[in-house]
């Protein structure tokens, strides 16, 4: 399954494109900060609601489709950024432009009157230590597009156009009239390595359930120490045993990958 993010028409009935594990840069590339610094009131009542555990309003605050947390671009924005986003790829990306304007041409194709297109990120924001964090790569990202900064690109990679560029479209239309999407599945299908997109650390949010799991693994090591003192290596007691082993590992190893994420993001900071 995944932490699915989508591109749609907020007027339509299906989404254009959608991505697993990953937000593709070319999405990003049609927001700027002020679609951000509009949404931005509603994810942080999101967040005082999570603080507070209010399920009652959070499922009130999502319940519209899209939601104030999904981000709209109007028509006007859409030009403007991609048209931003399309120089700043032929300065530093040049071999991408023949998927890139594809892509856009396809989703400009879509737009009728007073339509907006709708990038839905919230399940990528769990793979954050907050979701203060995940708008700030958002911010982030479009301030080295518009101050020419491509060493600081962070969402865009090589080796998978699809989960860092269009995503996976939705549709028959565009793969048929795009020979670039076409090689771009292609390539990703040829590729045997694994992928960033499908390798995302433990958020910070998971942490207590790892801490809990941590401190419950005593009280099983004492019953491994019971059961052995009792009965000897019983088929039971060595179960027990290399299941608390393997928990032992588990939760060490999730809460030693969040610290390091966690450092990670200071530096990049």
């Amino acid at each position: 399954m995944g932490n699915r993010s989508y591109l749609y028409i907020d007027k339509g009935e299906d989404n254009l494109f959608e991505a697993n594990n990953s937000l593709p840069f070319f999405w990003i590339g049609l927001l700027d900060k002020s679609i951000l610094d509009k949404h931005k009131p509603a994810w942080e009542q999101y967040d005082e609601l999570l603080e507070t555990g209010n399920e009652a309003a959070i499922d009130e605050l999502l319940s519209d489709v899209p939601s104030p947390l999904d981000f709209a671009i109007s028509h006007e924005a859409f030009e403007r950024n991609s048209t931003r986003t399309g120089q700043f790829l032929q300065r530093h990306y040049s071999h991408l432009l023949p998927l890139y304007d594809d892509f856009v041409r396809y989703v400009t194709a879509q737009f009728q009157a007073n339509d907006h297109i709708i990038l839905s990120t919230l399940e990528m924001a769990n793979f954050y230590s907050s979701n203060k964090d995940f708008l700030e790569t958002l911010y982030k990202e479009i301030d080295a597009i518009e101050q020419d900064k491509p060493s600081e690109i962070r969402y865009l990679f090589n080796d998978d156009l699809i989960a860092s560029g269009t995503g996976f479209s939705l549709s028959d239309s565009f793969p048929k009239t795009s020979v670039a999407y076409q090689q771009a599945m292609a390539a990703r299908d040829a590729t045997p390595t694994k992928r960033v997109s499908n390798h995302v650390p433990p958020s910070k949010k998971s942490a207590p359930a790892f801490w809990i799991i941590l401190l419950l693994c005593p009280v099983f090591t004492y019953i491994v120490y019971h059961g052995y003192s009792k009965d000897g290596f019983s088929a039971m007691v060595i179960i027990v045993a290399i299941c608390n082993i393997g928990f032992y590992w588990f939760s060490i190893s999730q809460l030693m990958a969040i610290a390091k994420n966690r450092k990670k993001e200071k530096a990049i900071g």
